[in-house]
């Protein structure tokens, strides 16, 4: 899913309110900005929120014409907004999603995805053999001058002038000649703007999926749940960075330290798995390809960029034990960043900066594998490749959302033996001309209620032995398939 939206910059004027005396902005809230020519006051409203062992915590929520007030610059009297192109369509977009369940073929299914005003990859199959996909969201109609890697100047210049027609700014298809479909948050066309935080590039993970398929003539449900399997393993950046790796190690001497991980790194298969479940990944591809990326954007991206803008960029995003595990990994942006750097002049992007240092390709790439052999040698006490077997994360289920916002108490985490590249739901639906079958895991549990006592659901954590072990449960779509399963019935009267 993607944010249909942007963030708007708007001038303020830093007074209490009502207004008894002129203050400045680092010493009480906005409450007025500028839009039109004039000065508004902002909508506040106080929110109390009640914390489970501990006292309650209070809110203040402002807006503007924009959206709601997301963070505050008092120093340079501006303050930022979140402006939706969905806001206001919530309802709508539920009841299109619940009215696509009774589309009788495409046409009336993309119906639907067009009212769909939220931003998601929406597919659709039926018993006909037909499959489709939609890129839907209602997107505004930005002004041409707006440079969309900066906030919108939110005085009233750069309004939009509207939202895209629905179905002619959306990507989407039917029955691709390929005969297959495959996203993972990835562009949803060659060249379409993304709107949203995860990159886009031609280095993406959803070439895992992609190529999974493309090796097959025709797939089985059974071979669709193992593509799934083998893309959660895959190294998102090993496929991208390896072949170049190989190429830059070829002239090295046999018995060279940076000859020898590169060997290790080509031998591994590509995939951070613990299978014998004892704490630590099965190969050491794993720990030197990790190492290997992240002494590449150090060099690169991390001698090139400001320090607090490279913290973001020069970064792996691997998962650390010990830590919260990511809800997903990408290519990160530094990453693609530096593979197309990498490339040189066979990049897909113009490359008008020197990340290199004046160096090549080959020379940058031999460097980090020398720091790579020097730091694990150190780390594991061992030149021997074969002992560098790192811990393996948990695949842990955070308490926090993907914003950062507590949803529970930090004791109801819970977690699998390794990290699963991978949805926190996975469903398998197959069509066949006399019906549709369909199976799924939502882990842990199908629900996550705890009530104020602490009792839990009885199927908290119902679907966690499911999903780590590869495993789902029958989804039940007739009447007669429902009651044969049933266990309770609750009847609401009103």
């Amino acid at each position: 899913m993607t944010n249909t939206g942007e963030p708007t910059s708007i001038p303020i004027d830093c007074a209490i309110s009502p207004p008894v005396h002129p203050v400045t902005c680092g010493s009480a809230a906005p409450d007025r900005y500028r839009y039109r020519g004039a000065y508004r006051t902002m909508q506040t409203r106080t929110e109390t929120v009640r914390v489970k062992g501990s006292g309650d915590r209070t809110v203040q929520v402002r807006s503007t014409v924009h959206g709601p007030v997301v963070a505050v610059d008092p120093e340079h009297h501006v303050a930022y907004t979140k402006k939706r192109s969905w806001a206001g369509k919530e309802l709508e977009s539920l009841f299109a999603w619940v009215d696509s369940t009774q589309a009788r073929n495409h046409a009336q299914w993309e119906k639907q995805a067009e009212r769909l005003a939220i931003s998601i990859n929406w597919y659709y199959s039926d018993r006909h053999g037909n499959i489709g996909y939609f890129f839907a969201g209602h997107f505004p109609d930005r002004p041409a001058t707006q440079d969309r890697r900066l906030p919108v100047e939110g005085t009233g210049t750069m309004e939009w002038h509207g939202i895209q027609p629905a179905g002619i700014g959306n990507p989407h298809i039917l029955n691709p000649r390929e005969g297959w479909l495959a996203n993972w948050n990835n562009s949803p066309a060659p060249g379409y703007p993304n709107s949203d935080f995860t990159p886009w590039a031609s280095a993406d993970r959803v070439v895992v999926l992609q190529d999974q398929l493309a090796a097959k003539k025709t797939v089985s449900a059974d071979e669709l749940w193992q593509i799934m399997k083998n893309g959660a393993f895959t190294d998102v950046n090993a496929g991208w960075f390896r072949p170049l790796i190989r190429k830059a190690a070829a002239g090295l001497p046999a018995d060279s330290p940076e000859r020898h991980v590169a060997d290790a790194l080509a031998a591994w298969n590509g995939r951070n798995t613990d299978e014998d479940r004892d704490g630590r990944y099965d190969s050491p591809g794993t720990e030197i390809m990790r190492t290997w990326l992240a002494s590449a954007l150090a060099d690169t991206l991390g001698k090139s960029l400001p320090e607090d803008v490279a913290a973001k960029y020069a970064t792996t995003e691997y998962p650390v034990p010990g830590k919260p595990t990511p809800g997903s990994q990408h290519v990160t942006a530094g990453g693609q960043v530096l593979y197309n750097a990498l490339l040189g002049k066979a990049a897909t992007v113009p490359q008008r900066a020197d990340l290199l240092g004046g160096r090549s390709a080959t020379q940058v790439i031999r460097t980090a594998l020398r720091a790579t052999a020097d730091k694990l040698t150190d780390e594991y006490g061992s030149g021997n490749t074969a002992d560098w077997l790192a811990p393996a994360p948990r695949h842990t289920f955070g308490t926090s959302s993907y914003l950062g916002i507590p949803m529970t108490g930090k004791d109801a985490e819970l977690s699998g033996p390794v990290f699963m590249n991978r949805g926190t739901e996975n469903d398998l639906m197959v069509a066949t001309p006399d019906r549709i079958s369909g199976h799924d895991v939502m882990p842990p549990g199908q629900s996550g209620f705890t009530a104020p006592d602490g009792t839990q659901s009885p199927h908290y954590s119902d679907q966690l032995d499911l999903y780590v072990n590869w495993r789902h449960k029958p989804m039940y779509f007739t009447e007669r398939e429902v009651n044969e399963n049933l266990e309770s019935t609750e009847r609401l009267t009103f």
